[in-house]
């Protein structure tokens, strides 16, 4: 139940969540605090160390739907549907920005705000070769392969519990925990946390 709180507390505008986040991440997103992954252990109250003793439950199944893409940062940002392909290597993220690709809509071939198409760049484009090619290449195809497409909307952070709805109930999450507990038994593994 902790864990749903805390879902609420990043995905809703009610007035407590606005509250709890206000008060525990004042200088901060929810995307920046998300995307840091150094997650405040130390609680001020019982009620946001609770929160912050469940969030390993839930960060193992959120994803970026990326909208526009313009605020999805390339290779650190996870995103909806690459399950851990999302993350690239410091050799190629330098290599990235060398080439002035920081964004996911950045790295498309032709960006037109009127219609965002989804054209992923390719080695050909950018002129990788060897392992750096190798990489992107998988990178650019982990991007096919889970249908992102970009389009004119915000970036949403949403729960990819085995389903891809966009919430998180108390039931889906105790799903998804025995299903990784099961994968684990098994020999199987889910994406990094």
């Amino acid at each position: 139940m902790a864990a749903n709180t805390l879902w609420r507390v990043l995905t809703s505008t009610g007035i407590w969540h606005r509250v709890l986040k206000d008060k525990y991440l004042p200088h901060t997103t929810i995307k920046n605090w998300f995307r840091s992954h150094t997650f405040q252990q130390k609680a001020n109250s019982r009620i946001w160390g609770g929160l912050m003793k469940s969030v390993h439950l839930i960060t193992h199944w959120l994803s970026w739907n990326p909208g526009s893409g313009q605020l999805i940062a390339l290779g650190k940002d996870m995103i909806l549907g690459m399950g851990g392909n999302f993350l690239l290597s410091l050799n190629i993220l330098s290599a990235l920005h060398c080439r002035n690709i920081f964004t996911l809509a950045r790295a498309m071939r032709h960006y037109d705000i009127q219609h965002l198409s989804s054209t992923w760049l390719n080695n050909n484009d950018l002129g990788f070769t060897g392992d750096l090619a190798i990489e992107r290449e998988h990178f650019r195809k982990a991007l096919y392969d889970s249908g992102a497409y970009l389009r004119d909307s915000e970036y949403v952070l949403m729960w990819t519990g085995g389903d891809n709805s966009i919430f998180a109930t108390v039931k889906k999450l105790y799903w998804a925990i025995l299903s990784t507990k099961n994968l684990r038994k098994f020999g199987g593994s889910r994406r990094p946390i």
